[in-house]
């Protein structure tokens, strides 16, 4: 059948509402690409129709179903029933002649990254609204999208037959769950065990910092700096149970590492972010203290716009329900349907000039600081993988405050020998976003792992220094009977146990025993023993944690020039055989490499040494050491131990 023109509906992931298009019969996948994009303007305007990824589906969209509101999810359809389309194919080899009708025929996925060119154009007339007007326009704003937020709930008794069949004899309770049955999420236990990190003071938490900030015009600013696992995240989901958090989890469109979240909007001001670095760089050629501030300028002004829409997000919930649950509201934030909302909040707010946005921002913090205070609760930003945003976002692209200050009146020397800006003066995106960030009216928390902030100092570099800084550094240890409290907490351990020694080597953080209950998840318990099944799921989740683990090793250890992180890595190894895990450090800065970015420390009692309680951390060093063979020193004296 040649020139017949087919109607086929399409859906964009991330919304509710199916639209129309019409294509002929002989045409192919890629002009089907363009046309939708048309359909879409302008929404679509900043997006190339080729980077469009299409899905062939087939989902009934019936009179009577009560789901008109719940954004499009690609991953709740069954791989079987969706086909990704090749933009050579044609348009018959894929659709019927007569397509059926009531039916969603095609999801449309935005590519990963959509962000708009910085640069605006000259015939662009951005809006300049009156401050006595503010508040209507956010009036308007919030209307425009009142009816994208919807989020289907799970119900709670799918969530407990699919958990029961799953984990069958070891089932206890229903545990967390996400926008799906099977999405198990463990993560939202929080702080199982009720034990919060600390800071030097061995005092304060983060509890306490937030609710001392309640009321107060000025907020602080908090660095959470531990290894992978500690309880970071567990610390602000705990929080997020008695105060406002609005989560931001740092990623980049060439590395997603949360195990948990995904932020596809920060993905997208990661995008504007360098896109706008590359322009200023190619108008201010051989400035660099003119590209640095035109940056660190553009910079401010979008992560402003980003945050404004994250907060009129959670106005939009409050203006629905007064009432709501700082819990509920974090739900809402990691749906699909609320990431797709506070991305049309973003895409609306480009209208605006600079001062309009100033303008909005506090007006929209007045509102919910008058709402949150009158209930007692707090507001809280929480940047989770913070270290992201100085090791991949425009990393050693810019100039530290510190020294723009400190040589203000000799630039000179801020420069190598090299005309180059030296390296210990460089810093990357994580200064401008945290002091962008912290002139906002909630407590900031920065969450992060590794070098970069293990002692945050481009974060307070970058802060006004009247403003209530703190480290908090100090995370409990999780012990081995701290194992098995937890495991028996959630799980049925009934008729079995896992030996003292697995108990041991899982000790250090919760989430190396978290793995456990998501193995037996997708183990068939029917099989084998109770026991039988526990010691199998046990013995494969140490080989996962270790595995984890050697990645990272390996990537120090591969970037690792001098040799100094293989020589400290060895002595670290050597120390946990030959002296109990005894150790001591040259300095703080080798004290702080090995307890933030690999191995927790404590002080010994003596006052001198520290000590290294992380077995099965100690145990991934070791082998991937022997296997890079990077430390022939640690190799020699291991023969010599082991003769």
């Amino acid at each position: 059948m040649t020139n017949n023109l087919l109607t086929l509906f399409c859906i964009v992931e991330g919304e509710s509402t199916p639209f129309p298009v019409k294509i002929e019969s002989t045409e192919t996948v890629g002009e089907l690409k363009k046309i939708i994009k048309t359909e879409k303007t302008p929404e679509f305007d900043d997006i190339a129709a080729d980077k469009l990824t299409l899905w062939s589906v087939s989902i009934p969209d019936d009179d009577d179903d009560d789901d008109d509101d719940v954004p499009m999810v690609l991953d709740k359809v069954n791989n079987k029933d969706k086909k990704k389309l090749r933009a050579t194919r044609g348009v018959l080899e894929v659709f019927l002649d007569k397509p059926p009708k009531n039916t969603i025929h095609v999801i449309v996925q935005r590519p990963q990254v959509h962000a708009p060119v910085p640069a605006r154009p000259s015939t662009l007339q951005l809006r300049s609204i009156p401050n006595d007007h503010i508040e209507q326009e956010l009036a308007v704003i919030l209307n425009s999208v009142q009816h994208r937020h919807t989020t289907h709930p799970v119900d709670p008794k799918d969530a407990e037959a699919y958990q029961k069949r799953g984990l069958g004899p070891f089932f206890k309770r229903t545990l967390p769950y996400g926008e799906t049955v099977t999405d198990t999420k463990l993560v939202m236990l929080g702080l199982e065990l009720d034990k919060h990190a600390k800071a030097s003071d061995g005092k304060t938490t983060l509890r306490s910092i937030v609710e001392g900030d309640i009321g107060k015009l000025s907020r602080s600013v908090v660095a959470m700096v531990a290894p992978s696992g500690s309880g970071k995240t567990a610390t602000i989901i705990d929080l997020a149970t008695k105060h406002f958090v609005i989560y931001c989890v740092c990623s980049t469109p060439r590395a997603i590492i949360s195990p948990d979240f995904n932020d596809p909007n920060f993905i997208t001001l990661v995008a504007d972010v360098e896109r706008m670095y590359m322009a200023v760089v190619e108008e201010k050629q051989g400035n660099p203290f003119g590209i640095d501030e035109k940056v660190k300028a553009c910079a401010r002004e979008r992560i402003q716009r980003e945050f404004l829409a994250r907060q009129l997000f959670l106005q939009l919930l409050l203006n629905h329900i007064p009432n709501l649950e700082p819990r509920q509201f974090f739900h809402e934030q990691t749906t699909a349907g609320g990431v797709s909302t506070i991305g049309t909040l973003v895409y609306k707010l480009k209208e605006y000039d600079t001062s309009t946005i100033e303008y909005m921002l506090k007006a929209t913090q007045t509102m919910l600081h008058s709402h949150l205070a009158s209930r007692g609760l707090g507001l809280v930003i929480a940047v989770d993988e913070a270290q992201m945003t100085e090791n991949d976002i425009l990393a050693g692209k810019l100039i530290s405050p510190t020294a723009l200050m400190e040589y203000r009146d000799n630039r000179d020397a801020i420069f190598d020998g090299k005309n180059q800006v030296q390296l210990k003066y460089r810093c990357g995106f994580l200064t401008p976003f945290s002091a962008t960030l912290s002139g906002m009216r909630a407590t900031l928390v920065i969450l992060g792992t590794a070098l970069s902030l293990q002692n945050a100092d481009h974060v307070y570099s970058a802060l006004d220094k009247t403003i209530n800084f703190t480290r908090i550094t100090d995370f409990p240890q999780f012990s081995s009977n701290d194992v098995n409290k937890m495991l028996s907490d959630l799980v049925d351990l009934s008729d079995c146990e896992i030996p003292p020694a697995k108990r041991r080597k899982l000790s250090g953080r919760a989430r190396f025993s978290l793995g456990i209950i998501k193995r037996l998840i997708i183990t068939n318990q029917t099989q084998f023993s109770k026991q039988s099944t526990l010691d199998s799921v046990v013995d494969r989740t140490i080989e996962d944690v270790k595995h984890g683990l050697r990645d990272g090793v390996r990537t120090i250890l591969e970037s690792d020039k001098t040799g100094e992180a293989a020589r400290l890595l060895g002595r670290m190894v050597l120390a946990y055989r030959l002296h109990d895990g005894k150790i001591s450090f040259s300095s703080q800065q080798q004290s702080d490499f090995v307890n933030k970015a690999l191995c927790r420390l404590q002080q010994h009692p003596d006052g001198v040494h520290l000590i290294m309680d992380e077995p099965i951390v100690v145990d991934a060093v070791e082998e991937e050491l022997k296997t890079s063979g990077k430390d022939s020193a640690f190799t020699e004296s291991w023969i010599n131990f082991t003769r």
